[in-house]
């Protein structure tokens, strides 16, 4: 069985997530307002939780999540969804709020590695 690899905190880590994900997304998904305000905090604030899949030296998929704080169920969080809950942990962070949950924002393939059986 392969052995992958989970990185976090790589050399230009920002340029090289969002060039994976500009091929994976539809381009309306790049141009959404609350992402591209708060994308580069996402990493100078949270780099260790922004990770890449990697088979030795090459990426083969990424992952990013953020912290932040909720004392609301679950069920009660909010409907706006992504552009909440990065909003959120970005202030939160500001404010010097402690993260009580972790949310997953995206786990995704690079093409011409999905599918492959590996």
């Amino acid at each position: 069985m392969k052995k992958f690899t989970f990185i976090c905190n790589i050399p230009d880590q920002q340029q090289k997530q969002y060039k994976i994900a500009k091929h994976i997304w539809p381009e309306f998904m790049m141009h959404d307002p609350v992402t591209n305000a708060y994308r580069d905090k996402l990493f100078e604030y949270f780099p260790e939780y922004q990770i890449f899949l990697m088979d030795n030296d090459k990426i083969l998929g990424i992952a990013n999540s953020i912290p932040f704080y909720c004392d609301d169920a679950v069920d009660e969080l909010s409907d706006e969804g992504w552009d909440w809950v990065l909003r959120k942990g970005i202030e939160d962070h500001k404010n010097n709020v402690t993260p009580n949950m972790l949310n997953g924002l995206q786990i995704a393939i690079k093409k011409g590695f999905s599918g492959n059986g590996d």
